[in-house]
C-alpha cells in the first residue's frame, strides 16, 4: 500500500514458477483486501536490509492471523529454502518447511520436476543453474584456499563444491569443520555448472 518493493528473504523462486507463486499470493491475502503485512527486516543494517535495487529484503507475515509468507511458499512447493545471512535464526524453519514439501513431493518437489532435490549422481554436465544437490561426500582437499568437497573417486568428472575461504571461515565460526566431513551426507544449494 506504501509503494515499498519487498524482496522476499531467505527463499528462491524460479522464473517458471513465479506465476503459480503469484497466483497463490492472491489466494494467500484473499480474505484480506487489504492485504495488511508485518514486515521483519534484520535490526542489523550490515546485514542486508536492501538489495542492489534499493528494494527492502524482509519476511512477511499476514497481519490478520501471523501466516509467515515464507513458509507458506515453502510448503507449497513453490519456493525453495535460499537463506542469507539476513535472518539467521529463520533458517531452520525454512528448511523445515522445504523439508515437508520434499517429503510431499509437491510442484518443485515432483519427480519430474527439473528444480527437484537432486541426487549428486544424477547431476551431469549440463545441469546448469540453481540447484539443491544430496549425496556422501567421498573425499575433502583443500587446495589454494579452496575447500573441495568431491563426490565421486575423479574431481575432474565428479560432482564437486569448491568452498571459498570465506565460506569456509563462516561455517567454522557455526561449528562445521569442513576438513571433517568425509563420508558425511550433505545437501547443498548454489549455482552448478560444468
Amino acid at each position: 500500500q506504501d509503494g515499498r518493493i519487498v524482496e522476499l528473504s531467505g527463499v528462491d523462486i524460479p522464473d517458471d514458477v513465479a506465476p503459480r507463486a503469484v497466483d497463490f499470493l492472491r489466494d494467500f491475502f484473499k480474505e484480506n483486501p487489504q492485504k495488511n503485512v508485518t514486515v521483519y527486516i534484520t535490526p542489523r543494517p550490515d546485514q542486508g536490509r536492501t538489495n542492489r535495487f534499493g528494494h527492502d529484503v524482509a519476511h512477511l507475515a499476514r497481519q490478520q492471523d501471523g501466516a509467515w509468507v515464507q513458509g507458506a511458499l515453502i510448503a507449497a512447493g513453490l519456493a525453495r529454502a535460499w537463506p542469507g545471512a539476513d535472518t539467521p535464526e529463520l533458517h531452520q524453519k525454512l528448511y523445515e518447511a522445504e523439508n515437508k514439501a520434499i517429503g510431499d513431493a509437491i510442484n518443485l518437489w515432483a519427480a519430474d520436476s527439473p528444480h527437484r532435490l537432486y541426487p549428486v549422481s544424477d547431476i551431469t554436465g549440463d545441469a546448469h543453474g540453481t540447484h539443491i544437490v544430496q549425496g556422501p561426500i567421498r573425499s575433502v582437499a583443500m587446495v589454494n584456499n579452496v575447500t573441495y568437497l568431491n563426490f565421486g573417486p575423479d574431481w575432474k568428472t565428479d560432482f564437486t563444491i569448491a568452498l571459498p575461504r570465506a565460506i569456509r571461515m563462516a561455517l567454522t565460526k557455526d561449528g562445521v569443520d569442513v576438513l571433517q566431513l568425509q563420508g558425511k551426507i550433505i545437501r547443498a544449494r548454489g549455482w552448478v555448472r560444468s
